[in-house]
């Protein structure tokens, strides 16, 4: 009984073509992108994370698709390289 129900729900949820998530980005690019902070960041002591978090979301965001439909990522590290230089 339980198969049976199982089995009318994913009959119902796959009517409608598939839509996949992709991400196309070259392992070059990603290595660069994960391996580069390992050593700046702690001779700048700690003082670039912020940019890379957002470079690092920036990235993952631009590489990725929905069906046929890239995200965007518009958003701008001023905020936060404002605020590292105010506490200075």
């Amino acid at each position: 009984m339980a198969d049976r129900a199982r089995l009318a729900l994913n009959r119902r949820e796959f009517r409608a073509p598939q839509v996949r998530f992709d991400f196309r980005a070259g392992y070059g690019e990603m290595a660069r992108l994960l391996t580069l902070p390992i050593v700046l960041v702690p001779l700048t002591l700690g003082l670039l994370y912020p940019y890379y978090a957002y470079r690092k979301r920036r990235f993952f965001l631009e590489h990725s698709t929905f069906g046929t439909t890239p995200f965007a990522f518009d958003a701008s590290a001023e905020p936060i390289t404002s605020c590292i230089s105010r506490r200075r």
